[in-house]
């Protein structure tokens, strides 16, 4: 695992350990992400012509609130 996506990963993990509900970390790290470095119309939200990773949860999304626990 690269070191960004440790610290990331830490990121998220704090966020969610602080109380942040599971969807406003999803946000925080894409959309607000995007919006900050003044990239909201190329990345940060899933839309025609913009670029995007996508992961797909099986769980519903369970994997993303115990991202707080481990």
């Amino acid at each position: 695992m690269s070191a960004y996506l440790q610290f990331d990963t830490k990121r998220l993990q704090l966020m969610a350990a602080c109380g942040m509900p599971p969807e406003d970390v999803l946000v925080a790290t894409t959309r607000s992400a995007a919006e900050l470095m003044g990239l909201e119309d190329e990345l940060g939200t899933i839309e025609p012509a913009k670029r995007a990773d996508v992961v797909a949860y099986q769980d519903g999304g369970r994997a993303l609130r115990r991202v707080g626990r481990q």
